[in-house]
């Protein structure tokens, strides 16, 4: 974006397409805000959402201006899949509805399984080889045991077809690793030295150093790997690729 115009480039064509400009009347409404993610709503619509302001943006290509959605719940994490916009509440998978007939709006494309508290817990899409999954990490107290508490993840697919998420044993022999906005999921074949089935958590999440030193959870038995990684640590050590591939979905 130069000034006050948005282009959108296609790094492989290196065809460069125009979008409606930014207006100073649109600018003052992001003012101190930049985009949380950005993807494809369908086919041609370009979409921002600004999580700080609780908003999309859409646009495409011939547009005369972007029009702005303004949304009454925090829709996060959100990612593109199979060209289409997701994100989550605190009960449903969301998509972005972009019919011709109607303004672009969000509709619910799978109901959670059970609701989860952004208090204590966080949830994850990923496209997990082609398939749409959840991943819903959260931290229960140990019964009987005063002031502890354990942290454990959980992963669901996602059936759009059936409009819900249901519980799965596993990851279809794949590993994902899971950051505060971003996921991904690798196979142990490309990738040796990672554990299929098993959740890494990226280098910022709180369970990496401290007193957890989770580095991997395997989700057949709850076993974890242990992380031996400090944040706050001065020292460099040599990372290896489960390592690597964690710092990727720091950001």
């Amino acid at each position: 974006m130069t000034s006050n115009v948005v282009r959108l480039l296609n790094p492989l064509t290196r065809q460069v397409t125009e979008l409606p400009q930014i207006t100073a009347s649109l600018a003052s409404k992001f003012r101190g805000n930049s985009p949380d993610n950005a993807g494809l709503a369908d086919d041609r619509t370009v979409l921002l959402y600004f999580s700080g302001i609780g908003t999309l943006a859409f646009a495409k290509p011939g547009d005369e201006h972007w029009v702005l959605v303004k949304l009454g719940e925090l829709l996060m994490p959100t990612m593109s899949f199979a060209g289409r916009f997701y994100g989550v509440t605190t009960g449903a998978v969301m998509v972005v509805d972009t019919r011709e007939s109607q303004p672009p709006r969000l509709v619910v494309a799978a109901k959670l399984d059970k609701p989860f508290s952004r208090m204590v817990d966080t949830v994850h899409l990923v496209d997990n080889g082609g398939e749409l999954m959840l991943m819903h990490r959260m931290i229960r107290p140990i019964p009987d045991a005063e002031n502890c508490s354990k942290r454990s993840y959980k992963v669901y697919r996602v059936d759009l077809d059936a409009g819900k998420t249901t519980p799965a044993n596993g990851l279809s022999g794949r590993a994902v690793f899971i950051g505060y906005n971003r996921s991904f999921s690798v196979s142990p074949q490309v990738f040796p030295y990672i554990r299929a089935d098993t959740v890494y958590p990226g280098l910022n999440l709180g369970e990496r150093s401290g007193h957890e030193q989770i580095g991997a959870y395997h989700l057949a038995d709850g076993s974890i790997e242990p992380s031996n990684y400090d944040i706050r640590g001065s020292l460099a050590h040599p990372f290896n690729a489960a390592e690597f591939l964690a710092g990727c979905v720091r950001g």
